[in-house]
């Protein structure tokens, strides 16, 4: 008789189960009908396997740990997330970019700080559910592509003209006597 021992990762197990929209009630049957069809596909991929008796002993349950919680106030955490950041030339590429072209004249290392910060915290919303609804729902890259759109689209028209409204202001008031309608358009 062939004893068999079903080891089951228990957080990939119950993230995939969940991701399929499935709900086990009765892990005994589930594990059994597991125990069934690995036994019977054993049986089939082995010579002489199909007249050996088999018997399941035990179904062992392990987590690996919290590898997929996250803490991002945690500075390893960050550490590591930088590392995986700047190993990324995709990644690099298209945020380095944005940051030149909203922000010209920075140093590389200042650059570089910009981006990797603005990443992270869009990382970190995303990850914790805290976007609306519409957003969560989309793949982080997807997302990542709707935001630079926006960025680069309507937001930053909106901040040239709220740039020229406040230039507008300052030389209104630098000359206060002489023109002083001028702070009272943009207010």
């Amino acid at each position: 008789m062939l004893r068999f021992m079903i080891f089951v990762d228990g957080s990939n197990l119950h993230g995939t189960l969940r991701d399929l929209g499935i709900e086990i009630n009765d892990y005994q049957s589930f594990f059994k009908f597991i125990h069934t069809r690995a036994a019977a596909t054993w049986a089939n991929s082995v010579e002489g396997g199909a007249g050996v008796a088999k018997q399941l002993v035990r179904t062992y349950w392990y987590v690996v740990g919290d590898m997929d919680d996250w803490d991002f106030g945690n500075a390893d955490t960050r550490a590591h997330l930088a590392d995986r950041f700047m190993k990324s030339r995709d990644l690099k590429e298209r945020h380095f970019a944005q940051v030149e072209q909203a922000q010209p004249g920075l140093t590389i290392e200042q650059v570089q700080k910009i981006a990797f910060d603005e990443w992270y915290a869009d990382t970190a919303a995303w990850y914790h559910r805290k976007l609306p609804e519409r957003y969560q729902r989309l793949p982080l890259r997807e997302l990542v592509a709707k935001a630079e759109r926006f960025a680069l689209g309507d937001y930053a028209l909106a901040l040239l003209f709220a740039g020229l409204a406040l230039y507008i202001a300052i030389g209104a008031l630098s000359h206060e006597h002489e023109r002083a309608w001028s702070a009272a358009v943009i207010y």
